[in-house]
């Protein structure tokens, strides 16, 4: 349930910086990318110990 409270605000994000004017780009994409990397330490931190081990 957490995971997709997460998930849709990334997809609002997304849909934010697809429509919003180029003179925000920047300021869009340091917010995207904070989104992309709270949305990968999520599914590592939902995943099992020994896929974790694994992966790193």
């Amino acid at each position: 349930m957490i995971l997709n409270y997460y998930f849709q605000k990334a997809k609002v994000l997304f849909f934010f910086l697809v429509n919003n004017p180029t003179n925000m780009v920047f300021c869009n994409l340091v917010i995207f990318f904070r989104a992309i990397l709270l949305l990968v330490s999520l599914f590592f931190v939902t995943l099992p110990k020994e896929f974790k081990k694994a992966a790193i």
